[in-house]
């Protein structure tokens, strides 16, 4: 199902970076499995994602699951914010 338009006539459009990407045939947008997700363009690995995950479930505050996971606080931020947003 397309993610923009909800269609869901689409086909198999090649592949990027080793994800298959999917082209809609109502809209004509591109798209990926991964596409409007938690890690989507996130640089971040899924795993270190849903390690930060546990932790914040576990009621550690923003700054320490950025240390335990070890990225940037900013990142930490801007990841909950996602997380948040699901």
């Amino acid at each position: 199902m397309c993610p923009y338009c909800k269609g869901e006539d689409i086909l198999r459009n090649g592949k990027y970076n080793n994800k298959q990407r999917y082209i809609c045939k109502n809209c004509r947008k591109t798209f990926t499995d991964f596409t409007n997700s938690v890690t989507y363009n996130s640089k971040k690995t899924l795993d270190k994602w849903i390690k930060y995950a546990k932790y914040m479930l576990n009621g550690y505050s923003i700054r320490k699951c950025a240390e335990i996971v070890e990225i940037n606080i900013a990142t930490s931020f801007f990841g909950d914010i996602n997380f948040l947003t699901v």
